[in-house]
């Protein structure tokens, strides 16, 4: 641990980082595929628990677009609270926080370890 600047040792934070993930994008399309991009995140959860990170950061386009089905919403908020760390979304240009977007659509202000960043 480097010495913080009154000398005493800095604890070490592990930073999990993921972008584009754009859940939803194969709801209306083949199921293989939809579950291969439901597969990838639970693996990306499933690291995080594994390294115990301090934190995840998903950096834009989490979801792939507005019309994302209910059980694809259900199924990210059960995945995070799974994590039970930390987890800050950053909207991407797929998942805007405008009027009407998916996190109005699905109560993810329930999830407790969710932060959302809307402006």
């Amino acid at each position: 641990m480097a010495p913080a600047a009154d000398g005493a040792p800095k604890p070490r934070r592990r930073l999990l980082h993921t972008s584009d993930v754009h859940l939803g994008g194969y709801d209306t399309g083949p199921e293989y595929k939809r579950e291969e991009v439901e597969a990838t995140f639970r693996a990306v959860i499933d690291l995080g628990r594994a390294a115990e990170v301090d934190a995840l950061l998903i950096a834009g386009d989490f979801f792939d677009n507005a019309r994302v089905r209910p059980e694809t919403l259900a199924f990210a908020a059960t995945e995070i609270a799974r994590l039970e760390r930390p987890v800050v979304i950053g909207p991407g240009n797929h998942d805007h926080v405008g009027p009407g977007s998916v996190y109005d659509r699905y109560p993810f202000h329930e999830v407790p370890n969710l932060q959302m960043i809307r402006n």
